[in-house]
Formats: structure tokens, C-alpha cells, sequence
């Protein structure tokens, strides 16, 4: 069962937008778009039959995901997870932070808020404790369609949405019957509660208070500014929104084209057509031609007159197809060039100078979505912090953490990769403890040091038992690597030195 949004409530204060009124509600713009971005497009038939002009069943549909892989593609900045550390946190403190990202899934909510604000230009988070579990809480997103209301009282240009007056949210709430019944979830600066069918219900406690008071338990993040004045929330991406349309209704207009236009026309005129088609039903009479959109057209039908004689012809026109889809590539390429979005997976491939200079444009990009994010991150903090402080008697420092984003690196020259990576580290541009790989490992400062530690041990050790042997293939690196001089003989077998321990390690066994 499809659970649909409850009218937007107007708020008073609007005084007016930028521009003509919308012709969508943003509310349900906005729907439409995280639907589509989860691979639900319910609402995309009824939109194709609008743009075709014809009903067709759903197996006649195109529906490539734009805006699923759009949404993959701008969310860099949590493909890998980030490394955070917390300047002023004690060993304890900081594991405990780190214990409670974990739990909260931080890495994995931000992925999906930052991937959720293509389309939205927002994102909303917060904090709910569970009614089910006693003890659990869980860190939430919201996209613009869930949200109500936004009351930023009397400073309709702050930013930060924890200084709203009030914030109304639509979530959804069990009945007694086990169905799910959209209520508001509000927050004020000095309350926080359910406006359920029974009444109000508290978030946080049975009075409905607001721990974090006077500030709202929300994290707000705005990739663009409103366009409605005295408002906090920027309109859902319009663009988008007519991007995955067309994306959808051209190919499916070009299909439909091409099965009706392929065929022909087959065209039956002159005298005696009626005869001819079966229309007079009397003796020699035809085979019963009609017309209809996989017949024969019958022009004119008049028996007498001074008509030629009863001739067949054969009309076909085939449809521009080829001009469609260039029209439509040349629209993509412009929304992914506009939205540094991968310039080849929307349209196609792309020249080397192109590429060059959409690199330098995805740069610069990604590092403005830093700064957005880190900023996100700041007041995430604040939050979990804040809400821990409040149930849990161990403190932990409310301060922003310091994010390191990582990014997926492509495949390149292993040699020339290690090449580099030494020659950066000896000139002071790079840190291998920075750089460290650790699949699967969340590791503090201090951990990875250790780690660094203990593989450039293993490595000396190496070279003290290879005793300036080079295995072939390494001689080009040998000077830089410390591994003994190119060329040298492999050591004797007798000329290992002993382990230390009473078992030999089989690591330590040479082939």
C-alpha cells in the first residue's frame, strides 16, 4: 500500500515567489523525483501518456534510471568512508564516538541524504528514539516532500535550521490495527511531539520536551537557496525532475512512432472502390475491405463519376528517428555538463579536451560540496553528541570532528603509483599513515601510526634477510625501496638467521 503525502499546509507568512507561481506542488515534485531515484516510476505511465498523447500498456514503456545513476554519480564525498578525527577527544572519548557512528550508521545516512539532495536541493536529519526498543534511537532522513512546515519566525534569512521557531514533519505512525497512518512530527524550541489521533505523544520523553533546547534536534543541508520568500526550503530540481521525463517519454514516442509508421498506408481509390471493398454486398462483391489501422483506406467510395478505375497504392513515411535521438543526446549532454554529471554515461563518448576540462569542472565542484558537507558534518556532531550527553553518563565533546574525505582512485601504473607515493612522502606532500589502506578498519590516528610502524618493520626485516638480493622485475626501484644493490645474488639457505622462538614462523621460511 502506497502511502501519499496529506496537503502541504500553506503558511501565512508568504508573502510571494521569485517569478511566476509553480505549476507543480513542490511537495509532490519533490515525491515524484526520490521514486523515480529508487526505480519507482508508478507515476511515469500517466505522464508518458500525456507527452504520447495515447494510451500504452506498461510493456511499451522506457524507463531508463537517470536520476538513479545521476544521484550515484554526485554523491562522492561517502562513496569510501571519511576519516574523522576529534581534536581534544580522550582515547576513551574517542572510541566512544566512534562506537556511536558506527551504531548510527553515520557513513550510510549521509550517502543517502547526500545522494537524496540532487534531486531534493536539500536534506533533513535528526535523531528519533525508538517506541519499540527501549534504549535505541536511530538517525533519520527526510526530503523536502516530508516536509510540512518551516517557521523560521522573525529571521527569515538564518541558514541553520535549528533556530527555526517550529519544524513539521510528516512521519509515519502505527495504528492499533497495524496500519500506518501519516501524522506531524513537530519540533519547537522547547518541546518536541507526535500529533497523533489520540493526542500528543513526546519524542524524546512522556512531557514532550526538547533536550536540545533552544535549538531545534535538525540538521539542515541546502544545495540551493529558496526561491519563496520568508521560506527555509529551496524547490525540488524542476530540471531533473524534465530531465527523467524526457529521458522516458523520448525513446517510448520513438518506439510507438516506428510501429505505426512502419507499416505504411495502404490506399484502395477510384471507381467501383465500394464494389471492390465489399461495400455493396450483393453479387461480386469484394473481400469484405474496412477501414481501420492495419487496412486498406478506401478514397473515395463512389461508384459512377469520373474517378480512374480502381487502383491500389502503397504510402510510407518513415519516422525521423535518427533527428529524435540527436535531439535528445544533445539535451542530456546539456544537463550533465550543467549538473557535473558523467558527460559520457548520459550521452555518449567524449573528445580528450573534453574530458580534460570536465575533470577541472568536477574538481572544482567537489571541493564546494566539501565544504557543504564538512559543515553538515559539524552540525551532526552536535547532534549525536548532544542526544548521547542526555542518556548516557559518559560526556562526549559536542566540537566538529575533522573530516578527511577519500575518493575512489582509477586504476593506474602500479610502478609509477609506488613511484610516486615515496617521492611525495620523502618530500613532506603526503603521509603514509594518512594514506594507509585499512578495508573494513576504522583505525584512530594512533592505530594507523602502529600499523605503519609495524609493516615498515616487517619490510627492514626483509632487506636485512635478503641480504641485498633483488628479485627480477624491481631493479628500477631498488635504490628507493632499500632493497640492496641490483644484481645481487640470492643469500645461501644456512645463511638465514634463526628465529628468536622455540617454532620457526612459516612466514620466515624462505621458498
Amino acid at each position: 500500500m502506497r502511502i501519499r503525502l496529506r496537503p502541504p499546509i500553506p503558511p501565512a507568512m508568504y508573502a510571494g515567489t521569485v517569478g511566476s507561481t509553480p505549476a507543480r506542488d513542490p511537495r509532490e515534485t519533490s515525491r515524484q523525483l526520490e521514486e523515480w531515484r529508487c526505480q519507482d516510476f508508478t507515476d511515469m505511465g500517466g505522464i508518458i501518456d500525456r507527452f504520447v498523447g495515447k494510451h500504452l500498456p506498461i510493456e511499451n514503456l522506457e524507463l531508463p534510471p537517470i536520476l538513479m545513476r545521476a544521484s550515484e554519480d554526485h554523491a562522492t564525498q561517502y562513496k569510501r568512508a571519511p576519516r574523522r578525527t576529534w581534536p581534544g577527544a580522550t582515547p576513551v572519548q574517542e572510541a566512544k564516538l566512534r562506537e556511536v557512528y558506527a551504531e548510527q550508521d553515520v557513513d550510510g545516512v549521509m550517502a543517502l541524504a547526500q545522494a537524496r539532495a540532487l534531486g531534493q536541493n536539500m536534506a533533513l536529519l535528526g535523531v528519533l528514539p525508538s517506541r519499540e526498543h527501549a534504549g535505541r534511537y536511530s538517525l533519520t532522513s527526510w526530503i523536502r516532500a516530508d516536509v510540512e512546515w518551516v517557521d523560521m519566525g522573525d529571521a527569515p534569512a538564518e541558514r541553520d535550521i535549528r533556530y527555526a521557531r517550529s519544524v513539521r514533519i510528516a512521519h509515519p505512525w502505527r495504528q492499533p490495527d497495524g496500519a500506518y497512518l501519516l501524522v506531524s512530527l513537530v519540533f519547537e524550541r522547547g518541546s518536541a511531539y507526535y500529533e497523533t489521533p489520540a493526542g500528543r505523544v513526546g519524542v524524546y520523553d512522556a512531557a514532550g520536551t526538547n533536550p536540545f533546547a533552544p535549538l531545534l534536534p535538525l540538521v539542515g543541508v541546502r544545495l540551493a537557496a529558496p526561491t519563496v520568500a520568508g521560506e527555509w526550503l529551496p524547490a525540488p530540481a524542476d530540471d531533473l525532475w524534465a530531465a527523467q521525463v524526457i529521458s522516458c517519454c523520448v525513446p517510448t514516442d520513438i518506439t510507438r512512432q516506428i510501429q505505426v509508421m512502419s507499416p505504411g498506408l495502404q490506399v484502395l481509390s477510384g471507381q467501383n472502390v465500394a464494389s471492390l471493398a465489399g461495400k455493396g454486398g450483393g453479387k461480386g462483391a469484394g473481400p469484405g475491405i474496412t477501414r481501420g489501422p492495419e487496412n486498406i483506406l478506401l478514397l473515395p467510395v463512389r461508384t459512377t463519376g469520373d474517378d480512374a478505375p480502381a487502383a491500389f497504392a502503397f504510402h510510407s513515411t518513415p519516422p525521423e528517428t535518427d533527428a529524435y535521438l540527436s535531439a535528445l543526446a544533445a539535451y542530456q549532454g546539456q544537463v550533465a555538463a550543467y549538473r557535473y554529471l558523467d558527460v559520457e554515461v548520459m550521452r555518449g563518448g567524449v573528445s580528450a579536451d573534453a574530458q580534460r576540462e570536465q575533470r577541472a569542472d568536477l574538481y572544482a565542484y567537489r571541493l564546494s560540496q566539501e565544504r557543504l558537507w564538512r559543515r553538515a558534518e559539524g552540525d551532526l556532531a552536535w547532534l549525536l553528541t548532544t542526544h548521547h550527553n542526555s542518556v548516557d553518563p559518559l560526556k562526549l565533546p559536542t566540537t566538529a570532528p575533522t573530516v578527511a574525505y577519500r575518493y575512489a582512485r582509477v586504476p593506474s601504473n602500479e610502478l609509477q603509483a609506488a613511484q610516486s607515493m615515496w617521492l611525495r612522502s620523502a618530500m613532506g606532500q603526503l603521509s603514509l599513515v594518512a594514506e594507509l589502506e585499512t578495508p573494513g578498519e576504522d583505525l584512530t590516528d594512533d592505530e594507523r601510526r602502529a600499523r605503519v610502524d609495524e609493516m615498515m618493520a616487517e619490510h627492514l626485516r626483509l632487506v636485512e634477510r635478503l641480504k641485498g638480493y633483488v628479485p627480477a622485475g624491481l631493479d628500477s626501484i631498488a635504490a628507493i625501496t632499500g632493497l640492496g644493490k641490483p644484481g645481487a645474488p640470492a643469500p645461501p639457505m644456512e645463511a638465514q638467521p634463526e628465529p628468536d622462538d622455540d617454532e620457526a614462523d612459516p612466514e620466515d621460511v624462505q621458498p
